[in-house]
């Protein structure tokens, strides 16, 4: 128990004097401070490792399935993979590095041309241009 003439001691001490100013009252000679330090004193304990290595297990597995959800329900059409257009090839392409075009889809905010070269490049055209039409004719009749 704590006698009378001890307990001012913890009222007297400076705001956010914490525990040193107990120790420098040298509680090894006063066994009531020692009781009330160890009452105090917060000693956590360490996570079973077992546990820890469930844990890292389950979220992995968890990271994992949401990371293969995502991508389906991202898009509405994750099924449509036409590009989109959002700037137009200001110079006409050599012709005979073009090997096909399509249109873009309706889905697009831009209607455009796209064509596809040799190496595989995708290029977008304007369709209200004079070559680009040509280059479609061309392409349609050979």
């Amino acid at each position: 128990m704590i006698s009378a003439r001890t307990w001012p001691l913890f009222w007297k001490l400076p705001l956010g004097g914490g525990v040193l100013p107990l120790l420098a009252l040298s509680p090894y000679k006063r066994p009531e401070l020692q009781r009330i330090l160890r009452q105090h004193v917060h000693h956590p304990q360490p996570l079973p490792t077992g546990t820890m290595k469930v844990s890292a297990a389950a979220l992995a597995v968890i990271l994992a399935a949401a990371a293969f959800c995502i991508p389906a329900s991202a898009s509405p059409y994750a099924s449509d993979t036409t590009p989109c257009c959002f700037a137009f090839i200001s110079r006409p392409v050599p012709r005979n590095h073009i090997k096909e075009y399509f249109y873009t889809s309706s889905k697009c905010s831009n209607l455009a041309v796209v064509f596809v070269t040799r190496r595989n490049r995708q290029v977008c055209a304007d369709p209200e241009k004079k070559w680009v039409r040509e280059y479609i004719n061309s392409l349609e009749m050979s």
